[in-house]
């Protein structure tokens, strides 16, 4: 077969996508949704118990890392309901005196700006498409975060993450000022763990994920 005849049997639309975003993209992207659609139904299956006591064992095994416990700034989102709850760790984080931010987001330019909060309740708001955002706050400068709790849909053991499809944490992990040391941890339930995330090659891997059942630490090569 010709490049012409294999060309000729593929979309123009693909073939225009695929000149912005790399080869192959297209088919990473129905990869990524067919994981999307597998892991909502895992989680869909936890009942409230089972998803608050998986929170809860996640949040601890976090918490135990010396990377957090070094922190002097920790970025983290605020949850959905089919996320990992992370109060824990903010309370924790409160209680040490670690600062927190979580990113307002703006929808237009698909960015992220980290901003302070003081607690988990009065400093919520919700956002567009049901999103929980910080009310409007003091920015705080990613150079200045240490640690970063990142949620996704899905996750694998080498750091690569399936996210809702926004790209707003690729944006923001990818080239935001971040500092090279700062850790970059996702979190779920360990039903989002899958032996591959497909990714491209603007998309942002992990330092670490840690789950309700396992830590995984990939700058150290190695699980714990």
């Amino acid at each position: 077969m010709t490049v012409a005849t294999a060309n000729s049997e593929r979309s123009t639309s693909q073939i225009e996508y695929e000149a912005v975003v790399g080869p192959g993209a297209m088919d990473q992207d129905v990869k990524k949704q067919a994981i999307r659609d597998e892991i909502r139904e895992r989680i869909a299956r936890l009942d409230e118990s089972e998803r608050h006591a998986a929170s809860i064992a996640a949040c601890e095994r976090l918490i135990g890392l010396d990377a957090f416990k070094s922190a002097n700034t920790v970025m983290l989102y605020l949850p959905m309901a089919d996320e990992v709850d992370v109060t824990n760790i903010a309370l924790r984080c409160f209680q040490r005196g670690i600062s927190v931010c979580a990113p307002r987001i703006n929808w237009e330019t698909k960015r992220l700006t980290p901003t302070e909060i003081h607690d988990f309740d009065d400093a919520i708001e919700i956002g567009r498409n049901s999103v929980p955002e910080p009310r409007p706050g003091r920015p705080i400068p990613p150079s200045d975060i240490d640690f970063i709790v990142i949620p996704g849909v899905a996750f694998d053991a080498h750091g690569a993450r399936v996210g809702r499809g926004g790209g707003f944490y690729d944006r923001f992990l990818g080239g935001s000022g971040l500092r090279s040391r700062t850790i970059r941890c996702g979190i779920g339930f360990d039903v989002q763990m899958v032996d591959e995330a497909p990714s491209l090659a603007h998309d942002v891997r992990l330092d670490m994920v840690v789950t309700d059942r396992r830590t995984i630490q990939l700058r150290a090569k190695k699980p714990v």
